[in-house]
């Protein structure tokens, strides 16, 4: 190895500076590389103040209410929307030729309440070409088989029922 070399290389044997530090009020002797009466995570009280011996039930009390009510929305609107006033399916259709669709729908309701379905026609392309919006009557029925004529402005391969609301009237 060459002097130049040799100069170049660090000197591993030597110690690292040491850098002390002390915090004002502790009892304990200086020691090299920490604050002394710190562990990690603790705020320095000289900067921050001593915290709030309420601050952190009332955090905990206040987070704990938020999931409380939020939980509590959560399961209702699960509940409620489980069960709707007005459910309906699609049971049959039938192309009735280049201009109509027949659709037959199962409607479930509560007794006295008016419902209104849309039904489509769909093309081979899945274009809507043919749309109908019907209202079942209030009555005692619950359950109804209902079969509708859509009329279509070009051929149709398919009947979608795109779903069933309670109208209001009739409701308690």
């Amino acid at each position: 190895m060459t002097e130049s070399q040799q100069s170049a290389r660090l000197d591993v044997t030597q110690e690292p500076l040491a850098v002390t530090f002390s915090s004002q009020g502790s009892s304990q002797g200086s020691s090299q590389g920490s604050i002394q009466g710190s562990t990690p995570g603790d705020r320095p009280v000289e900067r921050y103040g001593a915290p709030r011996p309420w601050a952190r039930p009332v955090t905990i009390a206040v987070v704990a209410l938020l999931v409380l009510v939020g939980g509590g929305w959560l399961v209702w609107a699960a509940l409620f929307h489980a069960q709707p006033d007005v459910s309906a399916r699609l049971r049959a259709f039938e192309v009735l030729g280049d201009r109509a669709v027949s659709a037959t729908i199962d409607v479930e309701r509560e007794p006295g309440l008016a419902a209104v379905c849309l039904l489509e026609a769909q093309a081979s392309d899945h274009f809507v070409v043919g749309e109908r919006r019907v209202r079942i009557p209030p009555g005692p029925e619950e359950a109804l088989t209902l079969t509708y004529r859509i009329e279509t402005e070009r051929p149709a391969t398919n009947a979608v029922l795109d779903g069933c609301t309670a109208s209001g009237a009739g409701r308690s």
